[in-house]
């Protein structure tokens, strides 16, 4: 993911005039802002704090999966490879077997949940 400063742009909006904006239409250093412009600018500025706290929350969820997958012991050993992963399961007891189960549960929901957002 990348390095977005969110705590940044959260600053330049508490600084900014309050949501929601309205497209006006003139003079601006350097030229004319033309009414493409306008919009572009007033929708990204009133959609700024849903797309914050949607990354924010994403972000979190994913640190909150990696930690979940640091603790299981087929990620952890074997990074996740499956030739490996499928040789060490016979090893496992019930707990460990139960625990990779939860693992790949929450993989195949987080994959559906992204392929949902990128769809939506």
């Amino acid at each position: 993911m990348s390095d977005l400063d969110t705590a940044a742009l959260r600053a330049l909006d508490a600084a900014a005039s309050p949501a929601p904006w309205a497209p006006v239409l003139g003079w601006e250093e350097g030229g004319v802002i033309g009414e493409a412009d306008s919009r572009l600018i007033v929708a990204i500025r009133n959609a700024l704090p849903a797309l914050l706290a949607e990354l924010e929350a994403v972000r979190a969820e994913r640190d909150q999966l990696a930690a979940e997958l640091a603790g299981n012991p087929i990620i952890a050993v074997h990074g996740g490879h499956r030739d490996d992963a499928e040789a060490s399961l016979a090893a496992l007891d019930d707990e460990d077997l139960e625990a990779t189960a939860r693992t790949y549960r929450a993989l195949a929901d987080l994959a559906s949940h992204v392929l949902g957002r990128r769809r939506g």
